[in-house]
């Protein structure tokens, strides 16, 4: 499946960076024929040579406890970032079964088993975050998404609105606490999601995806956004990694499964490997094939 995108990807290929253009024909739905698409981020050379020398240290440098412990949590910390989440896991358990109070590890393991859908492992690995370091913030996003799709909204709502509370003008934290809202009242997460986004910071391309999301702008008008602030190659990656997590799951509002799979499959086609949009798009996709899996057993 991966070879076989990467290799529409390749004859889809528009890098827009220098002289980006958003005029190619627009279909009836207001979405452009081609979608933008950038340079699929690869693994840079200090990447790697850090963790051959983290390894190298492992290897040959005579260390206590607490030193590996510190060795493989930043070794795990270069694997994650290259997307190599089962090494990464390796390391941050190896980690904390030499140093037990690494916060952040747990965090990262709490991530993994939201991933591999062992949502109550989750759970405890994000209660030991706070345990450790109750002003850990992001460990009530990463709960917070645990509990979504665990499918206990209203705890995931409890979780993303702390969230918020702490980072009000991040778009990001206003989007999640309505994904978790709209499945127990879509009218009130609306609501909400207007109110909140008085809050955010208005610079931020991310509101994009509040207006879309609120009916404040169409699809075709968000699309023309997805440029928005964007100067770099990486920028481009990273920006669109979000836009068509986020524009899946809008399609996954309007009961659109075959948009919402394209979408999600551009979401991970730039390898933003440690962007929370880039980590679930994978869960969701499988989310649909096992929806699809189900539908057809219903149907025999």
């Amino acid at each position: 499946m991966r070879v076989s995108w990467f290799l529409l990807f390749l004859l889809m290929s528009v890098f827009l960076l220098s002289g980006c253009s958003l005029t190619s024909a627009t279909r009836s739905d207001g979405l452009t024929a081609k979608p933008l698409v950038a340079k699929p981020l690869q693994p840079s050379a200090q990447q790697q040579l850090a963790i051959k020398r983290l390894s190298d240290i492992l290897t040959h440098v005579d260390l206590t406890e607490e030193q590996q412990s510190e060795i493989y949590f930043q070794r795990a910390i270069r694997y994650d970032a290259m997307g190599l989440l089962h090494l990464a896991h390796f390391d941050f358990n190896q980690a904390l079964k030499l140093k037990s109070d690494i916060a952040e590890a747990y965090n990262y393991l709490g991530i993994y088993y939201t991933l591999e859908q062992e949502y109550a492992s989750a759970y405890d690995a994000f209660d030991s975050v706070q345990e450790i370091n109750s002003e850990h913030t992001f460990s009530y996003l990463n709960r917070g998404i645990a509990l979504y799709y665990g499918k206990r909204f209203e705890l995931a709502v409890t979780d993303f609105s702390h969230f918020f509370s702490a980072k009000p003008t991040d778009p990001y934290a206003a989007i999640w606490l309505f994904l978790a809202q709209t499945e127990i009242d879509p009218k009130a997460a609306k609501q909400t999601l207007l109110k909140n986004r008085t809050q955010v910071e208005q610079s931020q391309w991310a509101v994009n995806i509040i207006d879309l999301y609120t009916g404040r702008i169409p699809v075709s008008q968000f699309y023309r956004s997805l440029l928005q602030g964007v100067s770099s190659e990486t920028e481009l990656a990273q920006q669109l990694c979000e836009a068509y997590f986020y524009l899946a799951k809008y399609f996954l509002m309007q009961n659109d499964k075959a948009q919402a799979d394209v979408y999600f499959k551009l979401a991970l086609a730039n390898n933003v490997y440690e962007y929370v949009e880039h980590r679930y798009a994978q869960l969701e996709l499988n989310k649909l094939v096992a929806v699809n899996v189900n539908q057809a057993v219903d149907a025999e």
